[in-house]
């Protein structure tokens, strides 16, 4: 059984407004199971139960935390940007992005194809989209990473989430697609690579997702996107084999917690110390905790991590304090696995 962050959100909420209801049609065996994890966690209190028939672990939680209320206090203010973060005075020279995709890294190739596709049909400058794990729509070099998300999530004309089993488990997303819907601007939730209206959980549930599989529901996200943002659309006759493209990454099929093969690409032998070194923290490890660990210096710590970001052999996620770390993926520990973790 998997964990459910966006479940256990819920279950931490329900605590803090002493709501007991409101968890209609969600397993028994999953709502225990996920209670048991928060427990286990330090975020509630509670007592956990090993039930035999069938056998699974259950739980009964009745408050929360100090570590819980933390917890609630620190998400928060993630989701509040105009308290957290007032508007800054904007150089008149700085872009304004337009198009923002939310994805998880291991959907790297999907959405390089989807954010190629939005370029072409809206003619727009490849510095007014942002896609973080694909090398023409990243960052610019030295920005100040979490103040510029935080602001592009707020501030762009369009903004697709791509809805995957992988970036379901993405705190990133999580955070980014709450963000934008917290803050009442137009989102347009995709589904993709075997994800279904099941993945669509919370707010997100009242927000109809296309399927990015069908060749006329993307040519009618484009459509969609024309008309919310007021952009204009070059002839769709012109764009069907980016659009075809688009169709093939999605329907790269992902099984929760199976992700596709890992990269072929050969890896670098730094690449492959942090690759070992990740194996040794099942939890995760921040990029100053991997450039300490191997007395790499931070920038080539930094480069690295994202060619493995790239490759789907690492994955992005947050500690208690929200501050990004980075483990192994599926593909990752088996990378190793299969090269061995004591050389190459």
């Amino acid at each position: 059984m998997q964990r459910d962050r966006t479940l256990q959100i819920r279950i931490l909420r329900a605590l803090q407004n002493g709501e007991k209801e409101g968890f209609d049609g969600i397993p028994k065996e999953v709502l225990g199971y996920n209670s048991a994890l928060l427990i286990d966690e330090g975020l509630a209190v509670g007592e956990k139960m090993q039930l035999l028939d069938p056998p699974h672990l259950d739980a009964d939680v009745w408050d929360l935390t100090v570590r819980g209320h933390d917890f609630l206090e620190r998400l928060d203010s993630q989701f509040n940007f105009e308290a957290i973060h007032p508007p800054k005075v904007v150089n008149m020279t700085e872009t304004k992005m337009t198009v923002f995709i939310s994805h998880a890294s291991a959907d790297q190739a999907l959405a390089a194809a989807l954010a190629r596709l939005l370029r072409s049909a809206f003619n727009l400058p490849t510095n007014e989209i942002r896609c973080t794990s694909v090398d023409e729509f990243r960052l610019p070099a030295g920005a100040d990473t979490n103040d510029q998300l935080r602001r592009e999530v707020r501030e762009s004309k369009v903004f697709v989430g791509i809805i995957t089993p992988s970036s379901i488990q993405s705190a990133y997303v999580l955070f980014e697609l709450g963000a934008r819907w917290g803050a009442q601007m137009s989102l347009f939730p995709v589904l993709a690579r075997g994800a279904g209206s099941q993945h669509l959980k919370g707010p997100l549930n009242g927000i109809n997702a296309l399927n990015l599989t069908n060749p006329q529901l993307v040519k009618r996200l484009l459509e969609d996107i024309a008309d919310k943002a007021n952009l204009s659309l070059e002839r769709q006759s012109t764009l069907d084999t980016e659009v075809s493209k688009v169709v093939a990454e999605a329907e790269k099929v992902e099984q929760e917690g199976q992700p596709l093969p890992p990269t072929k690409k050969p890896l670098g032998k730094e690449s492959q110390k942090v690759l070992v070194h990740l194996f040794k923290f099942s939890h995760g490890q921040s990029v100053e905790g991997i450039s300490r660990g191997l007395s790499m210096p931070l920038n080539v710590s930094k480069y690295h991590r994202d060619q493995l970001l790239q490759a789907g052999l690492v994955e992005e996620g947050m500690d208690e304090d929200l501050f990004p770390i980075y483990s192994l993926s599926v593909s990752g520990r088996a990378w190793v696995v299969e090269h061995g973790p004591n050389g190459f």
